[in-house]
């Protein structure tokens, strides 16, 4: 790790930490999906931190990119590949060193691109001995059950909510053993 530039992985523990410290919630659940191409390269394809604080309609989508102009030019892994996403609020998240120097060169196109489509932008940055993450642009959440599309968190998330209440004082039951 150099204080320059942050791998997807080394990415990925702060932010789980910064979606513990902002939403406050003991029930919530964080997912990595990698693309097949992630899967093969560190480099190539998409890698998404999915994170549901506590209810269903609390479904949080980070996409993560290590290189500003990813952010802007990639259909695949950058802003304009967000639209696709089924989440209650889209993010990306990179490396703030990179955030600073593209803002700088593009006059902050990113902040307002990602603005307009209602993504919220996380960067990454050395904190003493580790690495630490912090909110640029918050990402509201719009209405919608999304859980359906992520049947691995789905599955763990009525597993770790059986009896517990969640949401509007609502329990989560089981009608039928499966």
């Amino acid at each position: 790790m150099t204080e320059e530039s942050f791998s997807r992985e080394e990415m990925i523990e702060p932010i789980e930490r910064l979606f513990e410290r902002e939403t406050g919630r003991d029930n919530g659940l964080f997912v990595v999906h990698k693309s097949a191409d992630a899967q093969k390269s560190p480099t190539d394809g998409t890698v998404d931190l999915v994170f549901l604080a506590e209810d269903r309609t609390s479904l949080h989508s980070v996409r993560l990119v290590t290189e500003f102009d990813t952010c802007l030019f990639d259909m695949e892994r950058g802003i304009l590949s967000l639209d696709d996403v089924q989440a209650n609020a889209s993010w990306i998240a990179l490396p703030l060193d990179e955030f600073r120097a593209g803002d700088e060169s593009y006059n902050g196109i990113m902040e307002d691109t990602c603005a307009k489509r209602n993504i919220g932008i996380i960067v990454v940055q050395p904190k003493g001995r580790g690495i630490s993450a912090k909110i640029l642009l918050d990402a509201p959440l719009t209405s919608g059950d999304y859980l359906d599309n992520y049947p691995e968190l789905k599955k763990k998330w009525r597993e770790d909510t059986r009896g517990v209440l969640v949401g509007d004082d609502y329990r989560v039951v089981e009608y039928y053993n499966r």
